[in-house]
């Protein structure tokens, strides 16, 4: 980074949980943009511990996180499930932190996942959730390769801005 503070990625550990829950709250406040619910922000630390712990584990889930100056500043999820006719397919979410964009973090962390993705031979497809006003997301996301597969209309909700459609995209793997 600019100030010499060097940026790390890596994947969450348990040990991340109470951070992970500050971020995740701190981020929702920032931005009406985020696909999150009350039910993504599990106020349990041991369960969001023990929940780390099985994505560390596993060979079709990640949760990497950007840290600076020993803070979670952005963070990418990669989430499949166990079953074989679906493990296969991974659903991705990216935030990054308002103070922090435009600093191409969000890009960091999608190609990290994206390679890890690719190097599991588990996943075949990502697909992700995006508002349509989101501009900015949808062109790194195009730039990675995922295309739109359609559009959900009134598929999201804020009291700021009523019902908004979502787009539906997603990036086979080779």
């Amino acid at each position: 980074m600019s100030d010499g503070q060097e940026l790390i990625i890596r994947e969450a550990v348990p040990e991340d949980a109470e951070a992970l829950q500050t971020y995740l709250h701190a981020v929702r406040q920032e931005s009406d943009l985020l696909l999150v619910t009350d039910e993504d922000l599990a106020n349990d630390r041991q369960l969001q511990a023990l929940a780390l712990a099985d994505i560390f584990e596993s060979n079709n889930n990640i949760l990497l996180v950007a840290i600076l100056h020993d803070e979670i500043i952005g963070m990418v999820r990669i989430s499949a499930e166990a079953d074989e006719h679906i493990q296969h397919v991974g659903t991705l979410g990216i935030s990054v932190r308002k103070a922090y964009w435009n600093h191409q973090i969000g890009t960091m962390l999608l190609g990290d996942a994206l390679d890890w993705a690719q190097e599991t031979n588990v996943l075949k497809r990502i697909e992700l959730t995006v508002q349509v006003r989101n501009e900015r997301a949808i062109h790194v996301y195009k730039k990675f390769g995922f295309v739109v597969e359609g559009q959900l209309q009134h598929a999201f909700y804020t009291t700021t801005a009523g019902y908004l459609d979502v787009l539906l995209m997603a990036k086979l793997l080779a």
